[in-house]
Protein backbone atom coordinates (compact mmCIF):
# COMPACT_ATOMS: atom_id res chain seq x y z
CA UNK A 1 0.00 0.00 0.00
CA UNK A 2 1.32 3.54 -0.79
CA UNK A 3 -0.26 6.98 0.54
CA UNK A 4 0.28 10.50 -0.45
CA UNK A 5 -1.56 13.52 1.11
CA UNK A 6 -1.81 17.12 -0.07
CA UNK A 7 -2.61 20.01 1.42
CA UNK A 8 -3.94 23.84 0.48
CA UNK A 9 -4.86 26.23 2.94
CA UNK A 10 -8.01 28.31 1.96
CA UNK A 11 -8.69 31.81 2.73
CA UNK A 12 -12.33 31.14 3.32
CA UNK A 13 -14.85 29.50 5.63
CA UNK A 14 -14.90 26.11 5.52
CA UNK A 15 -18.52 26.16 4.67
CA UNK A 16 -18.18 28.87 1.75
CA UNK A 17 -14.89 26.73 0.77
CA UNK A 18 -17.30 23.79 0.78
CA UNK A 19 -19.78 25.30 -1.30
CA UNK A 20 -17.39 26.51 -4.10
CA UNK A 21 -15.65 23.09 -3.82
CA UNK A 22 -19.35 21.01 -4.02
CA UNK A 23 -20.26 22.72 -7.40
CA UNK A 24 -17.93 20.49 -9.61
CA UNK A 25 -19.43 21.53 -12.97
CA UNK A 26 -17.86 24.70 -12.52
CA UNK A 27 -14.00 23.39 -11.84
CA UNK A 28 -13.58 23.95 -15.50
CA UNK A 29 -14.26 27.65 -14.81
CA UNK A 30 -11.54 28.19 -12.24
CA UNK A 31 -9.04 25.34 -12.53
CA UNK A 32 -6.48 24.26 -14.69
CA UNK A 33 -6.88 20.63 -14.09
CA UNK A 34 -10.10 19.68 -14.69
CA UNK A 35 -11.78 20.31 -17.97
CA UNK A 36 -14.98 18.41 -17.06
CA UNK A 37 -16.34 16.67 -14.16
CA UNK A 38 -19.77 14.72 -14.84
CA UNK A 39 -21.63 12.38 -12.03
CA UNK A 40 -23.91 12.30 -9.49
CA UNK A 41 -22.95 12.46 -5.83
CA UNK A 42 -24.73 8.94 -5.25
CA UNK A 43 -22.18 5.78 -3.78
CA UNK A 44 -21.50 3.57 -6.38
CA UNK A 45 -22.64 5.81 -9.53
CA UNK A 46 -19.41 6.27 -12.08
CA UNK A 47 -18.35 9.89 -12.50
CA UNK A 48 -16.41 11.23 -16.29
CA UNK A 49 -13.76 13.75 -15.27
CA UNK A 50 -11.89 14.82 -18.27
CA UNK A 51 -8.39 16.41 -17.39
CA UNK A 52 -5.40 17.89 -18.83
CA UNK A 53 -2.32 15.25 -18.32
CA UNK A 54 1.07 16.08 -17.98
CA UNK A 55 2.47 18.18 -20.83
CA UNK A 56 -1.27 19.28 -21.87
CA UNK A 57 -2.22 15.71 -22.95
CA UNK A 58 -5.83 14.85 -22.25
CA UNK A 59 -6.70 12.21 -19.75
CA UNK A 60 -9.97 10.71 -18.72
CA UNK A 61 -10.60 9.43 -15.32
CA UNK A 62 -13.75 7.42 -14.96
CA UNK A 63 -13.93 6.84 -10.73
CA UNK A 64 -16.72 5.37 -8.76
CA UNK A 65 -18.15 7.75 -5.88
CA UNK A 66 -17.92 6.29 -2.89
CA UNK A 67 -19.19 8.73 -0.19
CA UNK A 68 -20.25 12.12 0.87
CA UNK A 69 -19.62 13.18 4.44
CA UNK A 70 -19.67 13.33 7.39
CA UNK A 71 -18.42 16.33 7.59
CA UNK A 72 -17.30 18.50 4.66
CA UNK A 73 -15.64 14.91 2.62
CA UNK A 74 -16.02 13.15 -1.00
CA UNK A 75 -14.36 9.75 -1.51
CA UNK A 76 -13.56 8.21 -4.93
CA UNK A 77 -12.47 4.88 -6.10
CA UNK A 78 -10.55 4.36 -9.02
CA UNK A 79 -9.78 1.03 -10.33
CA UNK A 80 -7.21 -0.55 -12.59
CA UNK A 81 -7.95 -3.41 -13.98
CA UNK A 82 -10.12 -4.67 -11.33
CA UNK A 83 -7.62 -6.51 -9.63
CA UNK A 84 -3.78 -5.00 -10.15
CA UNK A 85 -4.44 -1.46 -8.16
CA UNK A 86 -7.30 0.24 -6.11
CA UNK A 87 -6.97 4.00 -5.70
CA UNK A 88 -8.53 5.92 -3.36
CA UNK A 89 -9.55 9.63 -3.36
CA UNK A 90 -10.37 11.55 -0.35
CA UNK A 91 -11.27 15.26 -0.46
CA UNK A 92 -11.55 17.22 3.00
CA UNK A 93 -12.08 20.91 3.70
CA UNK A 94 -11.64 21.03 7.22
CA UNK A 95 -11.78 24.72 9.14
CA UNK A 96 -8.38 26.53 10.78
CA UNK A 97 -10.66 29.64 12.10
CA UNK A 98 -13.18 31.29 11.28
CA UNK A 99 -12.08 32.89 8.15
CA UNK A 100 -10.24 30.09 6.87
CA UNK A 101 -9.39 26.73 5.95
CA UNK A 102 -7.45 23.49 4.69
CA UNK A 103 -8.37 21.55 1.43
CA UNK A 104 -6.68 17.81 2.30
CA UNK A 105 -6.62 15.66 -0.31
CA UNK A 106 -5.23 11.76 0.62
CA UNK A 107 -4.74 9.15 -1.82
CA UNK A 108 -4.34 5.44 -0.80
CA UNK A 109 -3.01 3.19 -3.08
CA UNK A 110 -3.67 -0.65 -2.69
CA UNK A 111 -3.05 -3.87 -4.75
CA UNK A 112 -0.14 -5.91 -6.92
CA UNK A 113 0.65 -3.59 -9.30
CA UNK A 114 1.08 -0.59 -7.01
CA UNK A 115 4.55 -1.06 -6.14
CA UNK A 116 5.88 -1.36 -9.94
CA UNK A 117 3.22 1.53 -11.01
CA UNK A 118 3.84 4.02 -8.38
CA UNK A 119 6.03 6.19 -9.98
CA UNK A 120 3.45 7.04 -12.48
CA UNK A 121 0.69 6.39 -10.10
CA UNK A 122 2.75 9.55 -7.84
CA UNK A 123 2.80 11.49 -10.95
CA UNK A 124 -0.95 11.93 -11.79
CA UNK A 125 -2.34 12.42 -8.04
CA UNK A 126 0.41 14.90 -7.60
CA UNK A 127 -1.28 16.54 -10.46
CA UNK A 128 -4.56 17.08 -8.33
CA UNK A 129 -2.44 20.22 -6.24
CA UNK A 130 -3.47 21.96 -8.89
CA UNK A 131 -6.76 21.26 -8.10
CA UNK A 132 -6.06 23.14 -4.65
CA UNK A 133 -4.36 25.71 -5.51
CA UNK A 134 -6.82 26.89 -8.70
CA UNK A 135 -9.86 26.22 -5.63
CA UNK A 136 -7.50 28.92 -3.20
CA UNK A 137 -6.97 31.53 -5.82
CA UNK A 138 -10.94 31.61 -6.68
CA UNK A 139 -11.72 31.54 -2.68
CA UNK A 140 -8.71 35.05 -1.89
CA UNK A 141 -10.45 37.72 -1.47
CA UNK A 142 -9.68 40.51 -3.94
Amino acid sequence: MRHLALSTPLDAPADAAWAVFLDTTAWPEWGRLVVAARGERVPGHRWTMDLVGAEGTPRQLRPRFVAEGPGRRLVFETRIAWWAARLVHTFRIDPVDDGSSVLEQEFVASGPLVLPLWPWLHAGMAQFSELGDDLARRLRPD
